[in-house]
């Protein structure tokens, strides 16, 4: 090589590393746009559904609730618990339901520990509930402190049929209006 060449190939390369940022310059700067994109998705989706969202658009856009669905569970709660229907009771609870002291993993469980389960502050927090006052989030409906969920569970494997079932029953809701349920395990 000349001494022309290498001068040249040493100045084209201090240029291109003074100019040129590295390649995972490029990487990151591509990655923070992406993130960017979706936070701002984040937002919008929060703001669709979020408090000038209706109930009937956050049952079904956040909990996949239908709500006529979610009108008539909630009533036929009310019913068989006002008429302490044991047998009605626990054919709407999805099994296993976690207790604090085991869990119940079938009617017939439920209908024999059904005083230990649906206490009288359980059956007051259902018997009070106000349809429109549901707190709604992706794990189905809260009913008062989050003593009572329930919650669409799926029936098959493509999830194409889905029940409301009770999914949890809380005896220490944790954050008033907005506690977390114990779910079951599947």
């Amino acid at each position: 090589m000349t001494r022309m060449t290498r001068a040249m190939n040493r100045h084209t390369r201090a240029m291109s590393a003074t100019r040129t940022p590295p390649t995972w310059v490029f990487r990151l700067a591509t990655v923070l746009v992406i993130l960017s994109g979706v936070a701002r998705l984040d937002v919008v989706r929060a703001q669709t559904v979020g408090r000038a969202a209706t109930l009937d658009e956050r049952l079904e856009k956040i909990a996949g609730i239908k709500p006529a669905e979610g009108r008539a569970f909630l009533g036929e709660l009310q019913r068989v618990t006002a008429l302490t229907d044991r047998l009605a009771v626990c054919a709407l609870v999805q099994y296993p339901l976690r207790q604090p002291d085991g869990p119940i993993v079938d009617a017939a469980a439920c209908q024999r520990r059904y005083a230990e389960i649906f206490t009288a502050d359980v059956i007051a927090t259902i018997k009070a509930q106000a349809f429109e006052q549901l707190f709604v989030n992706a794990q189905g409906a809260m009913l008062g402190d989050g003593q009572v969920w329930f919650a669409a569970v799926c029936q098959d494997r493509g999830c194409a049929r889905t029940d409301l079932r009770v999914i949890a029953v809380n005896h220490e809701a944790s954050v008033p209006g907005r506690a977390s349920p114990r779910h079951h395990e599947e």
